[in-house]
């Protein structure tokens, strides 16, 4: 499920190899992942270019490569022996995101408790990496393509539904917007977020569990186009410093498209079924 959604790296030439970084205070070498190759270009290039005019010589090419985010989470993050051979590897959500989950949460906490503060919800979200936030609305649905896993545990047909669940806080809203539309005003949001280590515990968990997350999909955050051109600007000058990508999300993203879009989304009482 987690490998159908790409993160991105800064490597060497030909990928030899990931870029580490220095921490003050820190004697590990630090690795980051993104979820945007804008978002690793952004970092990085301003520390080649600070490289570059203090070495005086011209780094070598740099490139954001792709990765599936399952290998990195449970193969590089959470593995206690990569741990200890000396590099961290930190995933970094959007700060907006990060922002929007702690506002969500703190709003979902007010309906639910009369306003009676909870201390743990001041906890979350507080680390600017893998503390990764992922939305949800507890009612949307979407359609997805029909795959040869066609019936569930009970034999019942499986109608193609699927609970979306978003990376990107923006994505979701978008859809929740359209599900108004499409509903004429009746569907009615409902809107939280869940670490995604938390969410990895919950389908984990030994014993099953009331939800059923094999109808559940994880949704890549869009790009972000605040760095596109505006209407009526001429077009954006190449950036010298810009990393070269390949484009390896068509790898990691088939799973989400195979030609086919996620369609309109619906709406359902539960997300439990």
């Amino acid at each position: 499920m987690l490998d159908a959604v790409p993160v991105y790296a800064v490597t060497e030439p030909d990928q030899e190899g990931l870029v580490l970084l220095k921490e003050k205070n820190n004697p590990n070498d630090i690795a980051y992942f993104f979820f945007s190759p804008q978002a690793a270009n952004t970092v990085f290039s301003p520390l080649r270019k600070k490289e570059n005019e203090s070495t005086g010589q011209e780094k070598g090419e740099w490139t954001v490569s792709a990765y599936p985010l399952g290998l990195v989470w449970f193969e590089l993050i959470n593995d206690p022996e990569q741990q200890s051979q000396g590099v961290e590897y930190r995933l970094l959500p959007e700060p907006n995101d990060l922002i929007g989950a702690q506002n969500l949460l703190r709003e979902q906490q007010k309906q639910q408790s009369n306003g009676v503060p909870n201390p743990k919800i001041n906890e979350l979200f507080r680390s600017p990496y893998n503390d990764i936030p992922i939305f949800v609305d507890q009612f949307l649905r979407v359609t997805a393509p029909a795959t040869e896993e066609s019936e569930g545990e009970g034999g019942e047909k499986d109608n193609g539904e699927r609970v979306p669940l978003y990376i990107g806080l923006k994505d979701l809203m978008d859809t929740c917007n359209k599900a108004i539309d499409a509903s004429s005003g009746e569907y009615q949001a409902a809107m939280s977020a869940i670490d995604l280590k938390d969410l990895i515990v919950e389908m984990t968990k030994e014993g099953g569990n009331p939800n059923d997350y094999r109808r559940a999909i994880l949704v890549p955050p869009t790009p972000n186009a605040e760095n596109d051109a505006k209407p009526g600007s001429s077009s954006p000058t190449p950036d010298s410093d810009a990393f070269n990508w390949d484009g390896k999300q068509d790898i990691y993203g088939k799973a989400l498209k195979n030609n086919d879009e996620i369609a309109t989304p619906t709406a359902t009482n539960d997300w439990s079924d």
